[in-house]
């Protein structure tokens, strides 16, 4: 049987955007500076990149949205086995 899954909504803010950026800037000095977070986001990227290069398999979907903050607290039920085939096709 088949579980009728709604597809996740991508909801943007320009306040909380701003809001988001100003706090990356005013705290990257206590985490080493912008430089180390540029680089954690190269890491992360090539982590993406490397993912994405084969077909998506269900362990590296959950691995690649444990990794994106905004998605790790509203997969919830798109990140079940059972709703997995439905979710990769989209």
């Amino acid at each position: 049987m088949r579980v009728a899954v709604a597809p996740p909504r991508l909801e943007l803010s320009g306040a909380k955007l701003r809001l988001a950026l100003e706090t990356l800037v005013a705290r990257s000095d206590e985490h080493g500076g912008v430089e180390a977070y540029v680089e954690a986001v190269k890491i992360k990227s090539a982590l993406f990149r490397d993912a994405l290069a084969a077909p998506l398999d269900f362990r590296t979907f959950r691995i690649l949205c444990a990794h994106m903050s905004t998605v790790r607290r509203r997969i919830g039920r798109h990140a079940e086995p059972d709703a997995f085939p439905e979710t990769s096709n989209r």
